[in-house]
């Protein structure tokens, strides 16, 4: 059983734990405001390719180039962002620093993991690259455009 309750209703929130109770059903609840809610954050998971998956499942272009294009640098941009320890991301915190503006800042921040993570520093260095370049700067405007409209 699925219930979604946007208003709060003190009848519903009495009566639906009684009803899976009786029927053998788990009952969650799904409240961010409530201490004793089940806190489920589609950001979390310990492998930054799938929660870039997920968060990006819903993402189409017209050219899918632009969405593959989008998924890489969301992916590299989660795995620095991972490696440096701010991890889970708040969905905020990834677009913005998914923008292609903000990708010297991922840059710097993945320069002080080129020790301990040389792989993910040379992904880094050559999605700078591509981000500077003129191919890059056109597919990067379209797969931006996809991801924050």
């Amino acid at each position: 059983m699925f219930f979604v309750d946007q208003k709060g209703d003190p009848l519903a929130a009495e009566f639906l734990p009684r009803l899976a109770a009786a029927l053998g059903v788990p009952f969650i609840v799904f409240d961010p405001r409530a201490e004793d809610s089940y806190h489920w954050q589609p950001l979390w998971g310990d492998r930054p390719a799938e929660v870039v998956a997920r968060v990006l499942a819903g993402i189409e272009t017209s050219e899918p180039c632009y969405a593959d294009t989008l998924r890489l640098h969301v992916g590299i941009v989660a795995s620095v962002l991972h490696a440096a320890g701010y991890w889970p991301p708040s969905f905020p915190l990834l677009v913005e620093a998914s923008q292609r503006g903000q990708f010297g800042r991922i840059v710097a921040l993945a320069s002080g993991l080129k020790d301990s993570h040389p792989h993910l520093w040379r992904r880094v260095g050559h999605q700078a690259k591509f981000v500077s370049s003129k191919e890059g700067e056109r597919a990067s405007a379209a797969a931006s455009y996809a991801w924050t409209s």
